[in-house]
């Protein structure tokens, strides 16, 4: 994986760095699953969506501040385990940032256990409403992670996975405004599995 300089930065933070306990939790199990990639399990729907500006830069350093970009021009492929000629249409990356702004970021789980995150942008300018997702979990060394994003309406989907320092993706879905995406994200540290599926509303 390799960082990208030329990014449009933008404020937030970092997620736990450790397993922590939480409270006993429910999950909703969705009907259908990912035509490819699926292994993961789908579970936990979506929530109303809160936008904030900015656009993510592949480093997680986050910081405040605005540069006028064009948005084809912020995204550029970036050295992963996953080929970007691979995609199938509608789908794109990994790139080295994301387009548009952040929608949501939750916590990755196993059981009442959580550690990582999968973070989501959208940009409704970019392609036809494009979504951005990217799957990582802050510790220190390299850890198996993975990150896919399918259509609702779509048979295909696209990921990015391998062992990663960082994170896995950023990775892109097209065409995407109005419709139900799904976005599943995946992170193992010392044999143990934290993942998590977040759907946008017009999934609901």
């Amino acid at each position: 994986m390799i960082a990208s300089a030329d990014v449009w930065l933008v404020s937030g933070g970092f997620l736990p760095i450790a397993p922590r306990t939480l409270s006993a939790w429910t999950p909703t199990v969705i009907v259908g699953t990912c035509a490819e990639h699926d292994d993961l399990g789908e579970d936990n729907r979506g929530y109303e969506m809160k936008v904030l500006t900015g656009t993510a830069s592949r480093p997680r350093t986050f910081v405040l501040g605005i540069l006028v970009v064009i948005a084809s021009l912020l995204q550029s492929p970036t050295a992963s385990a996953t080929d970007p000629a691979d995609a199938p249409p509608g789908y794109g990356g990994p790139f080295s940032s994301c387009a548009g702004q952040t929608w949501k970021t939750v916590t990755l789980r196993n059981g009442t256990r959580e550690l990582g995150y999968m973070q989501i942008w959208y940009s409704g300018s970019y392609k036809g409403g494009t979504y951005c997702a990217s799957a990582g979990e802050g510790i220190s060394g390299a850890h198996p992670m993975k990150i896919v994003v399918r259509r609702g309406d779509w048979q295909t989907s696209w990921y990015d996975s391998g062992t990663y320092n960082q994170y896995a993706g950023y990775i892109d879905v097209y065409g995407a405004a109005t419709k139900c995406v799904h976005f599943t994200g995946q992170v193992t540290v010392n044999g143990v599995k934290y993942e998590r599926t977040w759907l946008t509303p017009e999934c609901l």
